[in-house]
């Protein structure tokens, strides 16, 4: 009979969303009844056999299935292990150079210790067996150290049901091995963990779903929980090799009971989130802070968690524009820093960012393809870590970067594109997938910054703060186009260039340094959602605005723009080898305006998402400013633009044969240029 032990595990709860309404030092008694209720239990095993049954040493047919210490069971009875009548496991045998199937065995009894009945079988050497057999993949020879290994194939579920004090049948994953020829009896050890929790309070029947999933490790590296696992059956080693980065119980829920999932058993570097979801898909979130270690037959216990009726506030969706197609243009706005007093000022903040983005071609023409909606994420506190002060703060997405290094501008990649796409509608109603949803960040911080996450397969996030200058003035920025020439603004002038830039158009800046590129390409042009199109490192074969350069510069023609040619600079650190359409554009110095070619690649992009064709002459038709060209109005955000030679092949339109390096050094009143967008290959 094996000991009974239990191995504690400090892990501490920062519970975000809405309270519920308790006297304070009742909240205080809670929180710190949760402090102590984080623990690892250890399975414990209570029954050993006595008798054995007479076996052929050459065929059997049947297998006695016990549990050695602390490992694993089919149903839970506290802690003990337990057989259900009915289960079912597959034996596999081995011979001296192959490993081979042998059948399904079942036992009618249920129990600590049963018999498995089947086919007889023969083998010249041991047997191995698994359960469940409806996730058993099968098995394979892996070569360690030039030693063969045996790896059995898994896969856990990312959505299991809710059973309560227990775990659904045909869900727990363990192996045995016979330790001989003679050996018929099979003790099993279980490869997986067990995440245990409770629930209490008003608000439990509004609970549907729960899920639990692991921090992100470095604000996009994720860690695994569900999925297809491989076991290494000499050592017990699981790895998860696609899947995803959650497990979740799905159900009815009650109080003064505990519910079990299962899932790898993985490191938790940066702790966990528990979310509980009600039937209309509103959230609340259970943050725990401290790093845990899920091990294999151990169970981590989260305690009892409070819900209240009034907790589901994450996740409520505002709609700002509406396009009810099958294939609108997904947006949504999601805060950061918010409390849930500041969440009317979110909800202005959001509105009057969304209005200055669609107040500017291109997107005010195509306004009508987006369906936008403005979620609800309430932080416990307000602002954004400042990361090299060691000041964090409890917010729903983790976002922060250096008072001294707006480069470094970071966010918990995995919430963000959980929490939406868990309350995006239209993500909800399948017209889209998280990969063509932009998402932008509202973060209630004041510090200047601003940057986008890009990912290969189209997946992006932009992070905008509510910059503002300390007096209260404008911010402003030099321009490419001449130190004479500069843009001044508001953090709203960041959304434009972050958000409908990088985020939605797959711009690269285009602000002036003073490197050489030598490359042909550009990282990210070769993306499935191609990211940098707007300039071109290859003047002969990737001259992609070609058709828009007029024949002679100021000069009107059909198809063409009065500005455009090849200006030499741009990605933000290269002043030789690479180019751009125009002299300035939003790109480069968050002026209210993009590039006549930038226009097209946002215009292509919309049409796309909608999957409606697009064409060269359509753009014409429908571009305001072009337009206004054709009728003589002035070309709107180029003014005091300084242009100094016309070559005359008709195309380069530089401003100086050597490239200004772009930095705030004429006045302390010029920004620094924002940092780059991030691109990440999948």
């Amino acid at each position: 009979m094996a000991a009974v032990t239990e191995q504690h595990h400090s892990c501490h709860f920062a519970f975000k969303g809405k309270y519920m309404r308790v006297p304070k030092g009742v909240y205080l008694f809670f929180c710190l009844l949760c402090l102590m209720a984080c623990q690892q239990e250890e399975l414990e095993s209570t029954y050993t056999v006595d008798d054995s049954p007479a076996l052929s040493m050459e065929q059997r047919s049947s297998f006695v299935a016990s549990f050695d210490d602390g490992n694993t069971r089919t149903e839970l009875d506290g802690l003990r292990i337990k057989w259900n009548a009915g289960d079912e496991i597959r034996i596999y045998g081995t011979s001296t150079e192959d490993y081979f199937y042998t059948g399904t065995f079942s036992t009618e009894e249920g129990g600590y210790a049963v018999l498995f009945e089947g086919d007889p079988i023969s083998t010249t050497h041991y047997f191995h067996a698994f359960y469940p057999t409806s996730l058993i993949d099968g098995i394979a020879y892996t070569t360690a150290d030039e030693e063969k290994q045996i790896e059995a194939h898994f896969r856990v579920p990312t959505v299991q049901t809710a059973v309560a004090n227990s775990f659904s049948n045909n869900l727990n994953i363990c192996y045995a091995k016979t330790s001989s020829l003679e050996d018929y009896q099979l003790y099993f050890y279980n490869a997986c963990t067990l995440i245990k929790f409770g629930l209490q309070g008003e608000g439990i029947d509004n609970v549907k779903r729960v899920r639990f999933y692991a921090n992100s490790i470095d604000n996009y590296t994720t860690t695994l929980l569900s999925g297809n696992i491989t076991l290494n059956v000499d050592n017990g080693t699981v790895n998860v090799i696609t899947g995803k980065d959650y497990v979740e119980l799905e159900g009815e829920f009650q109080e003064g009971v505990y519910y079990y999932m299962m899932c790898a058993p993985v490191a938790l570097t940066n702790g966990f989130t528990l979310s509980l979801f009600n039937e209309q898909g509103l959230e609340c979130t259970k943050k725990g802070v401290k790093a845990a270690t899920l091990h294999a037959s151990e169970i981590l216990n989260l305690g009892t968690i409070p819900v209240g009726n009034d907790d589901f506030q994450n996740g409520a969706a505002w709609p700002y524009t509406t396009n009810d197609s099958d294939h609108p243009v997904s947006w949504v706005v999601i805060p950061e820093g918010f409390t849930k007093e500041q969440m009317d000022d979110y909800h202005t903040k959001a509105t009057e960012m969304l209005d200055f983005i669609f107040g500017f071609e291109p997107f005010q023409d195509y306004k009508h393809y987006f369906n936008i909606h403005i979620l609800d994420a309430v932080s416990d506190e307000s602002g954004a870590d400042i990361t090299n002060e060691n000041t964090f703060v409890k917010t729903s997405f983790d976002a922060g970067w250096s008072s001294n290094n707006i480069n470094n501008m970071k966010a918990n990649s995995q919430r963000v594109f959980s929490f939406v796409g868990s309350h995006n509608p239209d993500i909800l109603n399948g017209k889209v997938s998280i990969n063509d949803t932009g998402i932008i960040m509202l973060i209630n911080d004041e510090r200047y910054g601003g940057i986008c996450w890009n990912w290969e397969n189209g997946k992006s996030f932009a992070m905008i703060p509510m910059s503002k200058n300390s007096d209260g003035s404008l911010m402003k920025w030099a321009g490419s186009g001449g130190n004479t020439v500069t843009c001044e603004g508001t953090w709203l002038n960041i959304a434009l260039h972050e958000a409908g830039g990088h985020m939605f158009g797959k711009l690269a800046d285009e602000y002036v340094g003073g490197a050489q590129y030598y490359g042909t390409t550009i990282p990210g042009q070769n993306y499935a959602v191609p990211f940098g199109m707007n300039l071109t490192a290859d003047l002969e074969n990737k001259l992609f605005w070609s058709d828009f350069i007029p024949d002679e510069k100021g000069t009107k023609q059909m198809g063409k723009f009065l500005h455009v040619g090849t200006y030499e600079g741009g990605y933000g650190m290269y002043g030789k080898g690479i180019w751009r359409s125009e002299e300035v554009s939003c790109m480069d110095d968050n002026r209210t305006y993009f590039s006549a070619w930038q226009r097209y690649l946002i215009a292509k992009r919309i049409h796309d998402l909608a999957h409606e064709p697009f064409s060269y002459d359509g753009f014409f038709t429908d571009d305001s400013q072009y337009i206004r060209i054709q009728a003589g109005i002035p070309y709107a955000g180029t003014e005091g633009i300084i242009t100094t030679f016309f070559e005359p092949d008709g195309i380069r339109y530089n401003n100086s044969l050597t490239p200004r390096r772009f930095s705030p050094t004429k006045s302390n009143d010029i920004m620094p240029p924002l940092p780059p967008p991030v691109l990440i290959e999948e």
